[in-house]
């Protein structure tokens, strides 16, 4: 996100071409993250963002991941006024790339999972609809689309399909579109295929989306449907969604797939973005809010950073933005995240209704800062003859306060993982009195054979005989 509240999130795509980096030999100078840095510091606009990205893939060349399951991305790119859905991927050459942009209908949501989603384009409508100048002559030249066999459809034509499984995208979109308009009763059986639409495109919320619902969102593990992710077997005895790899070099792997949730173990940081313009073009004052959560979303708490404090002294605390992923270290947000998820995961059950809690107060309070901080904004908005220092201090209450708020969050989290632990170690609950046993459930301990197992000899048998 910049100042002007510009906002930029990425889902890896796969694609049927795959483009290499000059520095490996290959053509193709930008890859998806440089895009979105150069957009962000020139653009003002959403819909500038998706035109200076396309222009600077396909003049100098994009790649992706190196193999076609991630060969392609999407961005999807908000502003205060608009959001677009960009995908790009590299030309058949590997030395520039072909890209498609949807405008977001003003009133509907939309999302990506991990496979391209736009399909038909109206181009005369550069409103709604951007693309590259070699759109159709690569798709035509490729084999990829016959104009005399119909319209041409861009998921169809650039698209390697879904990663992993039939439901790995498929899955996502039906939950995210289901919890969004409920209403239209759309079938999770249908999957996401690339040579025809099977969900809409986008939708007209039921409901206002605000940030708590996108919190949920990504928490998701598909909870009280049939594909809940804390029910059966796969989640051992006490819930837990968390699917590890199927196999590895330890052990061999069977073909087949766990269910993919919304939430997942593997997530480095999950970010909503609130796209809201500043209070004023010359003093950017309270603007737009990006919510940060690091490592998994239903262990994390997310925290708000104001997109006007970029670029102060100490505009990001300090426990977000040091760490490595290879020495623990509890004072940074990432590992105290990272150690209440691995705790939870062993008796989730009964530690994430206190996690919860936890997210609900804090999430609260960041909740409130921000209003607080908007409260502020309008009054500096109101009083132009003041602007410039009422905005100047403006932001260094945003940096102190919004600090404050970071800093206890991640001190709060690392403190939570301590409590987790005392409260449930070696199969025992430790509150309110000391080694109170939890046990199994019945219905796990039936299907693990518990009732099996060769019974204990009667009590007679086992009493001392005296002489």
């Amino acid at each position: 996100m910049n100042e002007m509240g510009v906002s930029i999130t990425e889902s890896t795509c796969g694609a049927k071409t795959v483009g290499r980096p000059v520095s490996q030999g290959g053509k193709a100078l930008f890859w998806i993250g440089e895009l979105s840095q150069v957009a962000l510091e020139r653009c003002a606009t959403a819909k500038c963002a998706v035109q200076t990205m396309g222009d600077l893939g396909v003049q100098h060349g994009f790649y992706g991941e190196a193999e076609a399951e991630g060969a392609g991305e999407s961005l999807l790119v908000a502003g205060p006024t608009e959001a677009w859905v960009f995908h790009i991927l590299s030309s058949p050459d590997g030395a520039s790339a072909v890209w498609a942009a949807r405008r977001v209908p003003d009133d509907h949501a939309t999302l990506v999972a991990n496979m391209f989603t736009i399909r038909q384009m109206n181009l005369t409508d550069s409103a709604n609809f951007l693309a590259s100048p070699n759109l159709h002559d690569i798709a035509k030249a490729q084999g990829w689309w016959d104009p005399a066999q119909g319209t041409f459809d861009f998921t169809a034509a650039y698209s390697s399909g879904e990663y992993g499984h039939a439901y790995y995208s498929g899955r996502r979109m039906w939950r995210a579109l289901s919890l969004l308009a409920p209403s239209l009763d759309l079938n999770a059986t249908d999957g996401v295929v690339t040579d025809e639409e099977t969900y809409p495109w986008s939708v007209r919320p039921e409901h206002p989306v605000s940030e708590t619902f996108l919190f949920k969102l990504n928490r998701d593990h598909y909870e009280g449907t049939p594909y809940d992710l804390t029910k059966g077997m796969a989640s051992g005895p006490f819930s837990s969604p968390d699917r590890w790899d199927g196999g590895s070099r330890f052990f061999p792997q069977p073909h087949g797939a766990f269910e993919r949730a919304i939430s997942m173990p593997r997530t480095s940081y999950s970010l909503v973005l609130s796209a809201r313009p500043p209070t004023s073009k010359v003093h950017p004052t309270a603007g737009g809010v990006l919510w940060y959560g690091p490592h998994s979303p239903h262990a994390t708490c997310y925290v708000p950073f104001f997109a006007a404090a970029a670029g102060e002294v100490d505009a990001v605390a300090a426990p977000y933005c040091s760490g490595k992923q290879q020495a623990v270290d509890r004072t940074t947000a990432w590992w105290a995240t990272n150690l209440v998820f691995n705790w939870m995961d062993r008796m989730y059950r009964f530690m994430r209704p206190q996690v919860q809690r936890d997210q609900d107060r804090y999430e609260a309070a960041g909740a409130a800062l921000v209003t607080a901080l908007d409260q502020e904004a309008r009054k500096c908005a109101a009083d132009r003859d003041s602007l410039e220092s009422c905005t100047a201090k403006l932001k260094t209450q945003a940096v102190a306060e919004g600090g404050a708020h970071a800093k206890e969050v991640a001190a709060r989290w690392a403190a939570l993982s301590d409590e987790l632990i005392l409260m449930y170690n070696d199969g025992y609950q430790n509150t309110p009195s000391v080694g109170q046993t939890i046990g199994y459930p019945e219905w796990w301990l039936t299907q693990v054979g518990y009732s099996k197992f060769p019974k204990p000899p009667p009590a007679e048998e086992c009493s001392p005989q005296l002489e």
